[in-house]
């Protein structure tokens, strides 16, 4: 069931607006205040409390005893568990990663896009970087060669919201986090009861101030060719990583190496994730990518895709 402007309600719109809950429970810190979820989300701060009771009831989520603040629970970290452990991607290309990380001495790592993320599911550390592992990791997708790469593949709706750093409409196969990889946390615009301008909502809620006008003002010509040259050039962009058998993508932190990521096709051909290898100074880009590319290839056939 949907109201009119699409966005669900009722049972649909409860679940929506407790996933992005989640999301945001997901970023650091790692335990959040009520009041400041209630502001990133746009929700009210007594829908946020009923809708966080329900999480910590059913362990999605947990509340510090101390604080009173609200982090994810270890529910989350079991699902997390058993969908890898099944994930025909890892089955696929685990049990390669150490003999291409000893081939090429690089901390090799396998990536997906979710959410407008390139998200690290697995990764093979080089021996000789050091005794602290790094952990897995998500980073907005056009931040790493790896996310390029998929964000390129991906389709058009999703290429658009992961650009723009918007979040898309439920069910569109587009949905982002929130704030996106092109911009800053913000209200993410909840849905159903508890949203600003419902009934469960203050009375205040989507009124505005008396001689002004809620109409966006049209952007001037110098900003609509500013941004229409900004989407070309993107676009222009996206053509090229789509086009590459690799990417490299160099970092602007001198303390971080550089990064080399091929796609990885499934037996029908889509692209389903991506395989990186990071670059030391005196590494070969071609020659690091040839060898991904060659594992990538190899494992591919054996992963069914829909």
């Amino acid at each position: 069931m949907v109201v009119d402007n699409g966005a669900p309600k009722g049972g649909l719109g409860t679940i929506r607006n407790a996933t992005l809950l989640m999301d945001l429970l997901a970023r650091s810190p790692y335990f959040h205040q009520l009041t400041d979820l209630a502001q990133q989300s746009g929700m009210t701060v007594p829908t946020v409390h009923r809708l966080l009771r329900s999480l910590v009831y059913a362990e999605y989520a947990v509340q510090d005893p101390a604080t009173s603040r609200y982090g994810l629970g270890q529910a989350v970290t079991r699902l997390a568990v058993h969908q890898m452990s099944n994930n025909p991607i890892l089955t696929a290309l685990s049990p390669f990663m150490i003999g291409l990380r000893d081939q090429l001495d690089a901390t090799i790592a396998v990536h997906v896009l979710i959410g407008g993320e390139a998200v690290c599911i697995d990764q093979a550390e080089a021996r000789d970087r050091g005794p602290f592992r790094r952990p897995l990791r998500s980073v907005p997708a056009l931040e790493s060669a790896a996310g390029r790469i998929l964000a390129a593949h991906a389709g058009d709706e999703v290429w658009e919201s992961i650009r723009t750093g918007r979040t898309a409409e439920p069910g569109t196969g587009a949905e982002d986090a929130p704030g996106g990889p092109a911009g800053p946390a913000g209200p993410v615009g909840p849905v159903g009861p508890g949203a600003p301008g419902t009934p469960e909502a203050s009375s205040t809620s989507g009124t505005s101030t008396s001689g002004t006008s809620d109409a966006p003002h049209a952007p001037t010509p110098s900003a609509s060719t500013e941004a229409a040259d900004s989407a070309a050039d993107m676009a222009s962009r996206r053509s090229a990583w789509r086009s590459a058998e690799h990417v490299v993508f160099e970092s602007a932190d001198p303390t971080a190496s550089n990064e080399v990521a091929v796609p990885v096709r499934a037996a029908d051909g889509v692209v389903v994730a991506a395989l990186s290898a990071d670059l030391q100074p005196t590494a070969d880009p071609h020659a690091v990518a040839a060898s991904l590319l060659r594992t990538a290839a190899s494992c591919g056939r054996s992963i069914s895709h829909g």
